[in-house]
């Protein structure tokens, strides 16, 4: 696989199966999450992580130094990756540089105008106007926080996140808006069922 791909992993929230999730204090910092659907949310999410490094990579997570740094980001030193989970499905990033990834459902009443007015810097709106549509507004929000993910912040702010300079990559697939930010040649996406990764052909929104 190319060098400088990137590789997105999508699948839905449920059917991932039993597995053991490592590293062991990976497994108890999901196991002490009280919420039952964000601790489902986070194990699928790690599988799917799993499954994306064996595939890409040919790496066995088990067999890496993922570690969690001070800030409370888990890295590893065999490729970089970024995670995102909803209440239907999750979504993984690899590379072999800094990568973010956001994935959201269009579903329910959450891209509103109200949002845009929000997060919209005057640049993003000289360029997507001033009365987006709910799916241009869900690209905003997941470009900045792929960007935030990608350049490793602190305080999430997406006010303060200038995406106009089209630095990302934006598509719908698996029933979710997912944009990607990273340096790259290509993106290859695909849906992850169990240990079977399917490529997906998508298009850019």
């Amino acid at each position: 696989m190319a060098h400088m791909a990137i590789y997105v992993y999508l699948a839905q929230l449920h059917g991932g199966g039993e597995e053991e999730i490592y590293p062991p204090a990976r497994a108890e910092e999901i196991a002490s999450c009280t919420n039952a659907a964000v601790r489902a949310q986070k194990t699928r999410v790690w599988q799917g992580l799993r499954a994306g490094m064996l595939h890409a990579y040919g790496l066995d997570l088990r067999q890496t130094d993922l570690h969690k740094t001070d800030c409370g980001k888990w890295v590893c030193s065999a490729c970089c990756f970024s995670l995102s989970h909803t209440d239907e499905g999750i979504a993984v990033a690899l590379s072999r540089a800094p990568v973010g990834i956001d994935r959201e459902e269009l579903g329910g009443n959450r891209f509103t105008q109200k949002l845009y007015d929000r997060i919209a810097c005057p640049e993003e709106r000289a360029v997507l106007g001033e009365s987006p549509s709910a799916r241009t507004v869900a690209r905003l929000w997941t470009a900045k926080e792929s960007c935030f993910k990608q350049a490793g912040g602190r305080v999430f702010r997406p006010e303060k996140i200038n995406t106009a300079n089209g630095q990302f990559t934006s598509f719908y697939a698996d029933g979710a808006v997912v944009t990607v930010t990273g340096r790259r040649e290509e993106i290859r996406v695909f849906r992850c069922d169990g240990a079977v990764c399917t490529e997906l052909a998508v298009e850019d929104i």
